[in-house]
């Protein structure tokens, strides 16, 4: 009887670490992947928002953006046109 318990208590240990190195770390991985994937669509949730505000706003820019972006479209638009 103490052998039949000795080989059971044994099989059982090496069943569970089977078990925990292969079928619950997939588990755990696949678990993580959705964690991510859930917080990619609550990230594209928030974007779309803000999205939603600045179209909703008449002006978008101040005029010191508006010039400043247009300094720095001109400056990269006469360094394409000009190779060195």
């Amino acid at each position: 009887m103490k052998i039949f318990f000795y080989k059971f208590l044994l099989i059982f240990v090496l069943l569970t670490l089977f078990y925990k190195f292969t079928v619950d770390s997939t588990i755990n991985n696949l678990k993580r992947n959705f964690n991510k994937l859930y917080d990619i669509e609550i990230i594209k949730f928030e974007i779309r928002k803000e999205i939603k505000k600045l179209i909703d706003k008449e002006k978008i820019f101040s005029e010191e953006d508006v010039y400043l972006i247009n300094k720095l479209v001109s400056k990269i638009k006469s360094e394409l046109s000009n190779p060195k």
